[in-house]
């Protein structure tokens, strides 16, 4: 399978339809409840979906992809934008399928990966540290979901 058939496949079969259910419909309604029970509920719920679509992966797998399922949903509580949240569980599904695909390309994958992880970081070095107006930006898009206060 070529480069494009599997970005291609993972765009239409992971992270549109997952990113659709998971955050916008499943987190969208239950955030109108309470924001952060819903991020944690559908944590726990994508962490078991991809468990038991996968049986034949370890249990370990289920903490490793409720943590995903937590950081997908904090990112699109606070940005609103499922578009960025698909392209950031595009890149956690691609990046992996790279890593095994093209073993003579290791380094450039693992820099690649590096550089993804160090980027952001990079372009938010001034918010790194959790301040009051990261926390004011956190609580005004919980209440955009509904939350009364």
């Amino acid at each position: 399978m070529s480069f494009k058939q599997a970005a291609l496949l993972q765009i239409i079969s992971a992270a549109l339809p997952e990113e659709l259910v998971f955050r916008y419909i499943f987190l969208g309604l239950l955030a109108l409840w309470n924001p952060f029970a819903g991020l944690v509920a559908i944590s726990l719920f994508f962490g078991l979906a991809h468990k038991f679509a996968h049986s034949e992966r370890k249990w370990m797998v289920l903490l490793s992809n409720t943590l995903t399922g937590f950081v997908l949903g904090l990112t699109y509580i606070y940005t609103k934008s499922l578009l960025v949240v698909m392209a950031i569980h595009w890149l956690d599904n691609m990046i992996p399928w790279a890593y095994m695909k093209y073993e003579n390309r290791r380094r450039v994958t693992v820099g690649t990966t590096v550089l993804l992880a160090v980027l952001p970081l990079v372009l938010l070095r001034g918010s790194l540290v959790p301040s009051l107006s990261t926390w004011e930006e956190f609580t005004r898009a919980r209440a955009s979901f509904g939350e009364l206060e």
